[in-house]
């Protein structure tokens, strides 16, 4: 069933295939702000959003949320219904970095229609629309692919003993660190250290998972979670994951339970254990500034739901049998290259070979962490969180 926000002159464009279908299509076209969608209670039984943006009044950045929130709630698909738009179109860039691909933009009937029958009955992905997404300017280089480098590794017999590299390949910008204050006084060196840590933008969404069960995408939630709080942050972690195990937390620490919001509380950290769509709305209207989604494994979450996220971190290991798994991710997510992965375990010999054979990708490896409460991983966050954290 098809739920489409329509302007009149495009109303009829799904008109045949939905026939030819037996698709079932309901029309709006009085939408113009699409926030008011939110005051319907449910559209689980909806498989596919499409919305027309030449009746839409609302701007790029709340068209952009409200598909965020959207996606958070239901999983259903997203078509963008954009008559005339051509690449270069700043809306439309930002909808394909957000994850969503099914664009009908020709104004040719024959054309049109091919777009509506490959977005209805198909689905496009990253390749099918990057066309639309603005780059920036940068210098090509011919580097081998990425599978086969991943692949050769996992399969490589003997692997030469690199030099120890435990982050990224050293950029020339400087990285986000602390400001620290020095002062001489009687030939003692006191260091002032004054961190003040804010935001760059509201309501911080970050998803983890693992390339397959068992990986670790749990503890790194938590450790995130630790991170985020020691600077301040009001963050959540919110367990959106079908094995219902957080609740178990009860039994081993301390907790504080707040059985009216289904929040169990533990260091200054709100858990949210066992949460479902229908639990999502109330939990993002909460104060929080930061939500921590623990999608448990890749392949049980959507591409689109991932790609919602303002942050991605992917957690792997680099047995011989996990292989496939995180070609998994190179294959089924099309925007891997903003994906923080994280490794564990990985012997510091085999780390420099795997940076290599993923380099321009964000690839970590993450410290011995047995205490999910604990500080771990700092200078791996201050990476990853560095495009949204602001230190001074």
């Amino acid at each position: 069933m098809i739920l489409y926000i329509t302007s009149e002159a495009n109303s009829d464009i799904f008109n045949c295939i939905c026939k030819e279908n037996n698709i079932i299509i309901n029309k709006l076209n009085k939408i113009f702000d699409l926030n008011t969608l939110f005051s319907n209670n449910n559209y689980e039984h909806y498989q596919i959003l499409a919305v027309d943006l030449a009746i839409v009044s609302n701007t790029d950045d709340e068209i952009l949320d409200f598909f965020l929130k959207f996606r958070q709630l239901y999983d259903a698909k997203i078509i963008i219904v954009a008559i005339g738009k051509k690449v270069g179109d700043l809306i439309l860039s930002k909808l394909v970095s957000d994850g969503i691909f099914n664009f009908i933009t020709s104004e040719d009937d024959f054309l049109q229609k091919e777009e509506i029958k490959t977005c209805i009955l198909g689905n496009n992905g990253y390749k099918d629309c990057v066309k639309f997404k603005i780059q920036e300017p940068t210098k090509e280089i011919e580097k081998p692919n990425k599978l086969d480098k991943i692949k050769d590794f996992f399969n490589k017999a003997k692997i030469e003993k690199q030099p120890k590299i435990k982050y990224q390949q050293e950029k020339i910008e400087p990285k986000p660190t602390i400001i620290e204050k020095e002062k001489i006084i009687e030939r003692e060196k006191i260091v002032e250290k004054k961190v003040l840590v804010k935001p760059k933008i509201n309501k911080l969404k970050i998803a983890v998972c693992g390339v397959c069960e068992r990986m670790g995408a749990t503890t790194q939630a938590f450790l995130i979670a630790n991170y985020l709080i020691k600077y301040g942050f009001n963050a959540c972690y919110i367990e959106f994951n079908k094995k219902d195990v957080i609740k178990n937390i009860k039994n081993f620490y301390d907790v504080l339970v707040d059985d009216k919001n289904r929040k169990i509380s533990y260091k200054d950290l709100d858990i949210f254990a066992n949460v479902t769509f229908e639990d999502l709305p109330k939990i993002l209207s909460m104060n929080y500034e930061v939500f921590i989604f623990d999608y448990g494994e890749f392949l049980h979450t959507s591409e689109e739901s991932f790609a919602s996220a303002d942050v991605r971190v992917v957690v792997s290991g680099a047995k011989f049998w996990e292989e496939k798994y995180i070609q998994n991710v190179f294959k089924i997510c099309h925007i891997y290259n903003d994906i923080n992965f994280i490794f564990n375990f990985v012997d510091e010999d085999e780390q420099g070979f795997i940076l290599k054979n993923m380099e321009d990708l964000k690839v970590y490896f993450s410290d011995y962490a047995p205490n999910i409460f604990k500080i771990y991983n700092e200078k791996i966050y201050n990476e990853i969180f560095k495009d949204y954290l602001i230190f001074k």
